[in-house]
């Protein structure tokens, strides 16, 4: 099962308006740190931004909108926001079969 997440983020630098979106497959972001991976940078990586510009930095000041998950990434995806551990806690128990798990609450 594919686990996704749209990511986007909009911001003005220098009179330009960057408008980021991205669909970031988060089984590739699975490692074994157990970090999780910096969004800022793929979305800025997929944009083509450089890592050590100005515009990185202001881009990294804007908090990114998570929406339209998939697979178990879905009840990771709320309001905007998407809450990492979660994610790896339901993909581990999906892995071994124990796909209900506790409920998450509001």
């Amino acid at each position: 099962m594919n686990n996704t997440v749209r990511a986007r983020l909009a911001l003005s630098f220098k009179g330009e308006t960057y408008e980021l979106d991205s669909v970031i497959d988060l089984d590739g972001c699975l490692g074994e740190s157990g970090a999780a991976p910096n969004f800022h940078q793929l979305l800025a990586r997929t944009a083509g931004i450089d890592p050590y510009s100005y515009l990185y930095e202001v881009l990294e000041a804007h908090e990114i909108e998570f929406s339209d998950a998939t697979g178990v990434a879905v009840r990771s995806c709320r309001d905007g926001r998407f809450d990492w551990t979660q994610f790896e806690q339901d993909g581990a128990r999906n892995r071994t079969g124990n796909v209900s798990g506790p409920s998450r609450k509001k």
